[in-house]
């Protein structure tokens, strides 16, 4: 049995992310709930200026709204922007949405999550992924523009796709564990198997 990717009470329907040019967080947000947890989840593009009682307002009147990436706060629940955060922290909204729902089984696609976390909040330029990069770059001229609608759903799609790649790696990485398990008995000495990444270790009896 696969172990779900998300884990949420909230019946999540809509998620509000910032206007402007889009990134690998806001954009990684709504395809983290497509992917894993409903393909007809919705969004909505707001001003990065709106007033706080504005979302107040949303979140009381639409139970099954979530704001991510804008609204200056986060409250493990609904609420999912970094931009209040200590700059010296590696947060994104896709990293706080990720603590609160993710399943910490899915180590790959927790690892990718963390790499954006750094790229957004830029704590090492020399880490920004060129994939990343190209997630920004594929912002129109005009990045309030109909074609720009047009690109950010291009872009939803190529997240979605890399989303599924680490679930996938990681089912595979899961299957290849079991097999190794049922081809030999351990006795009472434990024995380590290593396996590609080299990063991760798996122990068994």
């Amino acid at each position: 049995k696969i172990p779900p990717v998300l884990e949420t009470d909230i019946d999540i329907k809509k998620v509000i992310v910032h206007n402007g040019r889009f990134h690998a967080d806001d954009v990684g947000v709504i395809a983290l709930l497509r992917e894993c947890y409903n393909p007809d989840i919705e969004y909505e593009r707001v001003d990065y200026c709106t007033l706080n009682s504005v979302f107040v307002d949303i979140l009381e009147k639409e139970p099954n709204t979530i704001i991510a990436d804008v609204g200056g706060s986060f409250d493990g629940e609904r609420r999912f922007d970094h931009h209040q955060m200590n700059s010296g922290e590696s947060h994104c909204a896709l990293s706080l949405l990720w603590g609160v729902y993710g399943n910490p089984y899915y180590s790959f696609l927790g690892s990718f999550i963390k790499e954006i976390a750094e790229h957004d909040s830029k704590r090492d330029l020399f880490k920004r992924t060129q994939t990343l990069n190209c997630i920004g770059y594929m912002n129109a001229y005009d990045a309030n523009s109909e074609e720009n609608m047009r690109n950010l759903e291009k872009a939803i799609d190529i997240m979605r796709t890399l989303i599924r790649g680490c679930i996938n790696e990681q089912i595979i990485f899961a299957q290849g564990v079991n097999k190794i398990e049922e081809s030999y008995k351990y006795e009472k000495k434990k024995k380590t198997i290593a396996m590609i990444p080299s990063d991760l270790i798996y122990y068994a009896d």
